[in-house]
């Protein structure tokens, strides 16, 4: 058995967040370092399979955004292809986890003094609409 079986989660994780410090993204990794350690305690790296991240991911996306469990999913990809190319992991069972859709869409609304912009180009408010919605949206999609 080579050492790839027997190099514990919590290490790779911790070996990972050190190599991050200078990410972008490294005050994201903390927090959800905590979680995977969480969710697989006392497990090795050859221990876990796509089927215990899918089951750690269908209670977790009813608590959080689905961006955010993508974010925590590739912050477990990383973690494991730090330990493969270091040689303590034989494969990375994220590759075989699917990442949920995000929806990206924002609402906002106009300040006081984009609207007074908007109503002295525009000044019949029924065109407003008409403007708003982003081109690309189709108008049955958008209004709701």
């Amino acid at each position: 058995m080579n050492r790839a079986h027997h190099e514990p989660l919590d290490g790779g994780i911790d070996d990972s967040l050190g190599r991050s410090q200078n990410l972008r993204a490294f005050r994201e990794y903390e927090p959800t370092g905590r979680y995977w350690k969480v969710a697989f305690p006392g497990r090795t790296l050859a221990q876990i399979v796509p089927g215990d991240i899918e089951r750690y991911l269908a209670p977790r996306v009813r608590d959080v955004a689905p961006a955010m469990v993508n974010r925590e999913l590739s912050f477990l990809r990383r973690v494991f292809n730090v330990t493969i190319a270091d040689g303590n992991a034989d494969k990375n069972p994220v590759r075989a986890v699917k990442f949920f859709n995000e929806n990206n869409e924002r609402v906002r609304f106009l300040t006081e003094d984009e609207e007074e912009l908007v109503a002295a180009k525009v000044p019949d408010p029924l065109y407003w609409s008409k403007i708003a919605r982003p081109p690309s949206t189709p108008e049955s999609s958008y209004y709701r």
